[in-house]
């Protein structure tokens, strides 16, 4: 989470006025207004336009409600190049590939039980296949980055 960090997974993003308005909706000064309390839109930057809409959709909301649920607290906000940082006080890193990313999706409790078993199948076989496919054909798998 960043505020303002383009580079951040979740970008949190607010209009110059933000604070103001919160004043002037009777909050308090805009000057008292904590940064987190300005924020009036966010942007999920961990997922591209090659995901499918309606399951990243279901995913963010998922994730929404478990981290509600358990009561987790979102991390410090980093408004600095994650890449910057030194090991020790990095980030977490999303998994690098399509492999690591299957093992990962495949072990989350939350997705399974929000999607089902059956959809979990379907979309791991459907990956696995495409692995398969393009292991290999390096100039189809550039010809593609290209394309889209």
């Amino acid at each position: 989470v960043g505020h303002e960090n383009r580079e951040a997974a979740v970008r949190l993003a607010a209009p110059p006025t933000a604070a103001a308005a919160a004043a002037a909706a009777g909050g308090p000064s805009a000057g008292d207004v904590p940064p987190a309390f300005q924020v009036t839109n966010f942007e999920v930057k961990a997922c591209d336009a090659c995901a499918q809409p309606h399951l990243v959709l279901a995913a963010i909301i998922a994730a929404g409600m478990d981290g509600l649920a358990r009561k987790l607290q979102l991390p410090e906000p980093i408004d600095v190049n994650p890449a910057d940082l030194p090991p020790d006080a990095a980030p977490a890193r999303l998994p690098s590939c399509l492999d690591e990313s299957l093992a990962a999706f495949e072990a989350d409790s939350v997705m399974r039980d929000v999607l089902g078993d059956v959809m979990v199948q379907a979309i791991v076989a459907v990956r696995k296949a495409e692995i398969q496919h393009y292991t290999g054909r390096a100039s189809m798998v550039s010809q593609l980055i290209t394309k889209y």
